[in-house]
């Protein structure tokens, strides 16, 4: 079995080589594609591409002439344009050249690279008393190159929320601050030098506004919701409000600025499928916007921000909101970052431009069918902190953790058991919340499947496998109980039987 093992990791290994040559000459990706003949400068007329397998070209034409866009084909990626010595002059897929150009000596490269080269143009915003007062082209535009490995290993990243739940209903966890996230905090860092904060956050904002096209996720991903981390979007350039709104987050956390998520269920007509999420940032020393979408948390006042906008024709600064919506309908999660760490303490309504109080939020009641001799464990979640009690005849058979907030445990016999899980707001106002789970256990023996109690996208589930270490280890105390009773039961019918 050794052996095999390790003929399967040198094979691997000997693939993976092989995949990676005809990229690029090393691990500079500037240099030239291995292979490719530049174009003499005497005979181009150009553009040209370096594969036709694997892009092609388009033309468009605005007022400054014509536009080629470098498109890869599908499973492949474009890199960059080489000019006529072999030398990288853009990685940006579209080049525009004057229209009495008749020598275009740049090749467009396409291949299998391992790393994707994203750029990314935007608008500075000026300044002036009155605030923004207008924006011009970034005099360099940020360029980002991303590993395929490390795209791919974010992606599969186990635990990432994908969509807004009961126990999550914002999406913190996938706030980051990874190494591409501070080379974009570090390039914007000259822009926001000497700035109020305000004016730090108008300008992140009109980054991010700028640089991701939006798109909806079924376009995108296929499916009505999914959530993406900072890194995908920046790698797809593309994403929806959430996408735009976790990456402002991200960005806006790093650069020191104090900001959260503002999430709307429905517009003010009530509408099902409008559900919105866009930020809000603090306005510090007596700072003040325009526009009146602000509100007051615990004595500081937030402006609102749209993060995603199709198309960018104008820049929403802080304070705007859409009519469609109103502020008394939204809910606020503060963002705190520290340390490398993204934390909240809850999502709360905010009612009518005050500090209200948070709720605490608890699934449906879910019903489980099991089998004498499983296992089950559950961990127990609330959006603020609160303490948490279990009762019910099912405790005959469960064992409730309070520090950990974990229900575990073996069904002995078959039935119909209740457990009620009772919430108690831990800071706040006074709230009480309840969880009831019905287990139908039948008589058929298994002992070999471990039931997790989870909630996601529509509702409850449960996932069923091999006993887990961690149940495993939970039920160990229970284990030996039931063993200590047994051996107690059998010793004494024992002794009454030979008395």
């Amino acid at each position: 079995m050794r052996k095999i093992i390790i003929i399967a990791i040198a094979v691997f290994a000997v693939a993976a080589v092989i995949c990676a040559s005809g990229t690029f000459k090393g691990n500079d990706p500037t240099d030239p594609v291995e292979g490719l003949e530049v174009v003499p400068t005497e005979i181009a007329v150009g553009p040209f591409v370096s594969n036709a397998a694997m892009g092609f070209l388009t033309v468009s034409s605005d007022g400054n002439g014509l536009i080629y866009t470098a498109e890869a084909k599908e499973g492949y990626q474009f890199l960059y344009w080489l000019d006529e010595t072999g030398t990288v002059s853009s990685w940006n897929p579209r080049i525009t050249v004057p229209y009495d150009t008749t020598n275009v000596p740049f090749t467009a490269c396409f291949g299998t690279s391992t790393i994707t080269f994203n750029s990314f143009d935007w608008n500075v915003p000026q300044f002036g008393s009155s605030g923004v007062t207008s924006y011009i082209s970034a005099e360099t535009p940020m360029i980002m190159s991303i590993t395929n490995e490390d795209y791919r290993s974010s992606i599969a990243a186990p635990g990432i929320p994908r969509h807004g739940t009961i126990l999550n209903p914002t999406p913190v966890p996938l706030c980051s601050d990874d190494a591409y996230l501070q080379s974009v905090a570090d390039y914007l860092a000259p822009y926001l030098e000497g700035k109020t904060n305000a004016q730090k956050a108008i300008i992140v904002l009109t980054f991010v506004q700028d640089i991701i096209d939006y798109q909806t996720d079924v376009e995108q991903y296929g499916k009505a919701e999914f959530w993406a981390t900072p890194m995908e979007t920046l790698y797809s350039k593309h994403g929806d409000c959430e996408d735009t709104s976790i990456l402002f987050v991200s960005l806006a956390s790093i650069c020191d600025i104090d900001c959260g998520f503002v999430t709307f269920d429905s517009d003010i007509h009530g509408t099902a499928g409008t559900g919105h999420m866009s930020v809000a940032v603090a306005l510090k020393n007596n700072e003040s916007v325009r526009n009146a979408a602000t509100f007051v948390v615990d004595g500081v006042t937030y402006a609102y921000g749209e993060t995603a906008v199709d198309p960018v024709t104008s820049h929403p600064t802080l304070g705007y909101l859409s009519p469609s919506f109103s502020l008394e309908m939204a809910k606020w999660t503060p963002v705190e970052y520290s340390h490398g760490r993204f934390s909240t303490t809850g999502t709360y309504s905010l009612g009518v431009t005050t500090s209200t109080n948070a709720t605490v939020i608890y699934g449906s009641d879910p019903v489980i069918e099991m089998r004498v001799g499983d296992t089950f464990h559950y961990k127990a979640e609330t959006t603020i902190p609160a303490v948490i009690t279990a009762s019910g005849n099912g405790m005959s058979w469960l064992t409730f953790n309070q520090s950990e907030s974990v229900l575990r445990g073996i069904p002995t016999m078959a039935g119909t058991y209740e457990v009620i899980l009772t919430a108690t707001a831990a800071e706040g106002p006074e709230q009480v919340a309840e969880q009831h789970i019905t287990f139908i256990v039948s008589g058929q023996t298994s002992g070999n499947n471990d039931y997790e109690l989870i909630y996601g996208g529509d509702g409850w589930s449960v996932l069923t496998g091999p006993i887990s270490e961690d149940v495993a280890e939970g039920i160990d105390s229970t284990l030996i109980i039931v063993a200590a009773v047994t051996v107690i039961v059998i010793v004494g019918l024992l002794v009454v039987r030979f008395r």
